[in-house]
């Protein structure tokens, strides 16, 4: 299985950050033809999400902007999402048999990114846009 994490809602003004997991075979992905949620109108959305679940399985975190706001007196925004992250990726990891994490990296230095999931031992593919590369990262599906 591979596991897809991105996140939507970046902002703590206006509403929560959400940051959603899904994990599936590669091969039943690949054959329901998904791109990219944002590129979706709500009708498709809602027709993929109904797909996806019957074909694997998320876990959604949701951090609300006051929750975001204390957290930020003591981190930067890329740290607690990091840790969103990290969170999702362990929940899954002892669950299933999980092969590769793609994530949508919220960091410009990938390789200091990458770093923070070390303690994990899995293959973790970290690029910005990864939701446009690799058509695996779904989060905004359920914040729609």
């Amino acid at each position: 299985m591979i596991l897809g994490i991105d996140e939507a809602g970046r902002g703590c003004v206006i509403g929560p950050l959400v940051i959603c997991g899904y994990a599936t075979d590669e091969e039943k992905l690949k054959n329901i033809g998904v791109k990219d949620s944002k590129k979706l109108n709500k009708k498709e959305r809602e027709r993929l999400k109904n797909i996806l679940e019957s074909i694997g399985y998320y876990d959604v975190i949701i951090i609300t902007p006051e929750e975001l706001n204390k957290m930020m007196n003591k981190k930067n925004l890329n740290d607690i999402e990091i840790e969103a992250f990290k969170e999702i990726i362990k929940k899954f990891i002892n669950k299933f048999e999980i092969e590769k994490v793609y994530i949508d990296a919220c960091s410009s230095n990938l390789l200091s990114f990458k770093r923070k999931f070390k303690d994990l031992d899995i293959e973790i593919i970290a690029e910005h846009k990864a939701d446009d590369k690799y058509l695996r990262c779904l989060s905004s599906l359920y914040n729609s």
